[in-house]
């Protein structure tokens, strides 16, 4: 089971899951404060396997996807890539400032 506040699905509407995945994309951009990861040929096909290594938390498997630039979980991995990946603090609040953000909007 994924922790909710980890959770990308934990944002109902897709609308702002992608302003979570912008945000995300963008931190990476930067190369702040970030986790270098490298795929292993076993992670090839395996999002949560990598998430679980880099992370101690398969459930994070779609920021590998993310961090990949892949559209699903589906699509390979490159193995020997360098992934830059965010620390589980920053994903954690921008999940929690995201979700903040589309609750006050309703109001």
């Amino acid at each position: 089971m994924v922790d909710p506040r980890l959770s990308d699905l934990s944002i109902d509407d897709h609308i702002w899951r992608g302003k979570l995945y912008r945000l995300i994309r963008e931190y990476i951009k930067k190369g702040e404060n970030v986790i270098k990861y490298e795929v292993k040929e076993d992670e090839q096909t395996r999002p949560d396997l990598l998430a679980y290594r880099a992370y101690g938390h398969a459930g994070l498997r779609w920021v590998a996807v993310l961090a990949s630039n892949n559209d699903d979980e589906f699509s390979p991995l490159p193995v020997g890539y360098r992934l830059v990946l965010p620390p589980v603090q920053v994903i954690r609040t921008f999940i929690r400032e995201v979700k903040e953000e589309y609750a006050s909007s309703q109001v």
